[in-house]
């Protein structure tokens, strides 16, 4: 594979941007999924933190990830890609502008944290994943379920055991999703000998593993609602579980790996939660 098929086309970076502001607004929906959930509160702040956070990571990745710009590109190639950084810097300031004014220290140290966490891995930990099978699909994973982590740090509010549990569902979900997105990178992430679950096991294993822990999802939500740790209205939260593993069954029937399968449970969270919150008596 020769550098210039390592460079995306204008299209396929505008589509891979869009699908950053997508991933953005499904993490968005997923917070308020959580607030609804637990009975708390959203700042706008928040959200602008958020956003800011999640989409500068995704860019700076996309970016590195993309070649853009190549060091073997020509100068005058070089220039009309550069100014793309200055989005995702401009929206990291914005991000430590936010979390140092309105944070509390242990929101402010979490959050420098997260963010190192999150810029850190192609410069620096993507290596690991040739020798760790899984470990990108779980590194990142990890980075997205401590998006909840730092909502309820911000806010000041009690991380209880409920919220800890919860968590492992939110990272049984994350997992499915990264390891989801990353069927559609198999050949690439072969080539580049990246260990992912995608790589290491095959795409129809994949789905088996998938729907494994799909069901390993339900199951946390039962029994952390059984032995009550969990409020009743989590298992809503069967709703889009299930409707991801009829949708892996059509993915994997028709080979579509398209990420806005996964990233749309985010959006199924809030929609299932708010609808049971106001219109379903027993929970």
């Amino acid at each position: 594979m020769d550098t210039q098929n390592k460079i995306k086309s204008n299209r396929e970076i505008a589509n891979d941007i869009i699908r950053g502001i997508f991933t953005a607004a499904g993490a968005v929906a997923e917070i308020y999924a959580i607030a609804l959930l637990f009975g708390l509160a959203v700042s706008p702040v928040f959200i602008l933190i958020l956003i800011s956070g999640s989409i500068s990571i995704y860019l700076f990745d996309f970016l590195r990830e993309s070649k853009v710009p190549s060091s073997s590109e020509s100068e005058s190639y070089k220039e009309k890609f550069r100014p793309l950084y200055i989005l995702p810097l401009s929206l990291a300031l914005f991000f430590a502008a936010l979390i140092i004014i309105y944070g509390n220290i242990p929101s402010i140290i979490f959050a420098g944290a997260l963010l190192i966490y999150g810029l850190i891995y192609d410069p620096v930990t993507k290596s690991l994943t040739k020798y760790l099978p899984a470990f990108k699909d779980l590194y990142v994973a990890l980075g997205w379920t401590l998006m909840p982590a730092l909502f309820f740090l911000f806010h000041s509010y009690n991380f209880s055991i409920a919220a800890s549990i919860f968590l492992l569902f939110v990272l049984s979900r994350d997992f499915v999703n990264v390891s989801f997105c990353d069927l559609k990178d198999l050949i690439s992430d072969k080539y580049r000998g990246l260990k992912t679950v995608a790589v290491e096991s095959g795409s129809n294993s994949t789905f088996k593993i998938l729907q494994v822990i799909n069901l390993l999802s339900v199951g946390i939500l039962i029994l952390g609602v059984i032995f009550g740790d969990l409020p009743s209205l989590s298992l809503a939260l069967i709703i889009p579980v299930v409707i991801m593993i009829s949708l892996f069954g059509w993915a994997k029937a028709s080979r579509n790996y398209s990420p806005y399968i996964v990233d749309s449970e985010y959006f199924l969270w809030f929609v299932v939660i708010l609808i049971f919150t106001k219109y379903v008596a027993i929970f």
